[in-house]
């Protein structure tokens, strides 16, 4: 490929060496296998006479592809209307608010059965000292195919639940947790319903606002490039090699390529961070 090979003379035309160490000061959340043990599960809103609704959320098969998230609301629709939302995060990675002042996350979605309503909601979560927040999601409708959602975020655009506060993205922030919330509703009959969906490919992506400038010092110059080019030379950010956070993947596919080196290389010609 062409760009591969201008990124290559580049490299050489710097002499730069390509270590494999140290923090990358972007992070990445990617999930495909959604293990049981690094997601928790928890009820947001309940507006059911009873207050009733349950839920689950298990690893299954039948995503897209592989592994994915098998979410499942059983809740009593009245004539008055009803609506129940469900929280899932995943509790074994934060991230440091330092590393950001925007988020891109995206995931995949599908609505399996929902009688009588005919889709299940789902959108973005986060957990921040202990309080929840959501930002607007989309609909899937049953027995449709996997539609995929994605978005960007700043801090203003998540409601908290239960308060009026946003969360914190200060450089002294408290660590935060992502996840999904699912949800259903349903008005003008009485019934017992169930519904099931799945999420799969979930990935929160921490942006700075000079995403280019990988070791975090306000400029992107040569540092910057041999910390791209040991990520160039790993492709994908998958690999065990990867430096943590696959901060290099510029455009966001899972891997650093060609397309990453024509993003960095404007940056690099600007030099000084916005």
């Amino acid at each position: 490929m062409i760009a591969r090979s201008v990124c290559r003379t580049f490299a050489s035309a710097l002499a730069v060496s390509a270590p494999l160490a140290g923090a990358a000061l972007a992070q990445q959340i990617i999930d495909t296998t959604f293990f049981d043990s690094q997601w928790t599960g928890f009820k947001l809103d309940d507006s059911t006479p009873d207050h009733d609704a349950v839920f689950s959320g298990i690893r299954g098969s039948g995503g897209n592809p592989g592994d994915c998230r098998v979410v499942a609301h059983n809740w009593q629709v009245v004539p008055q209307g009803v609506s129940v939302i469900f929280g899932h995060w995943k509790d074994s990675l934060p991230v440091e608010a330092a590393y950001f002042r925007r988020l891109h996350i995206s995931f995949d979605v599908r609505c399996d059965s929902a009688p009588n309503v005919n889709a299940m909601g789902f959108g973005p979560l986060l957990v921040q000292n202990g309080r929840t927040f959501v930002a607007g999601g989309t609909a899937a409708l049953a027995g449709s195919p996997w539609k995929s959602y994605q978005a960007e975020f700043s801090a203003n655009d998540w409601n908290e639940i239960g308060g009026g506060g946003k969360p914190d993205f200060s450089d002294s922030a408290e660590p935060i947790f992502f996840g999904f919330y699912s949800g259903n509703g349903g008005s003008g009959f009485t019934a017992r319903l169930t519904a099931s969906g799945r999420v799969d490919n979930f990935r929160v992506r921490a942006l700075r606002s000079c995403p280019a400038d990988l070791n975090n010092d306000g400029i992107v110059e040569d540092a910057d490039f041999t910390i791209f080019v040991a990520a160039y030379d790993i492709l994908d950010c998958a690999d065990a090699d990867m430096p943590g956070g696959c901060p290099a993947d510029l455009n966001f596919d899972g891997a650093v390529e060609d397309q990453d080196f024509t993003v960095f290389v404007i940056a690099y010609n600007e030099l000084v961070c916005p």
